[in-house]
């Protein structure tokens, strides 16, 4: 779960970037999906490359 400081800052990120006020929900789905597929592309490249150094970075992502 993301602290209500992260969604607040992911919320003004979003604004400025894409002109777009989220709700509180949609900017802790929107984060979460952006975690999720940080995750899915850094495994992938641990798995492809041999690399562990970056797997203690995904635990607490």
């Amino acid at each position: 779960m993301l602290s209500e400081q992260a969604i607040k800052e992911f919320k003004e990120i979003y604004l400025k970037k894409n002109g777009i006020a989220l709700s509180d929900k949609e900017a802790l789905e929107y984060a979460q999906n952006l975690i999720g597929l940080y995750k899915e592309v850094l495994f992938v490249e641990n798995k492809e490359y041999g690399d562990s150094k970056n797997a203690k970075h995904t635990k607490n992502l």
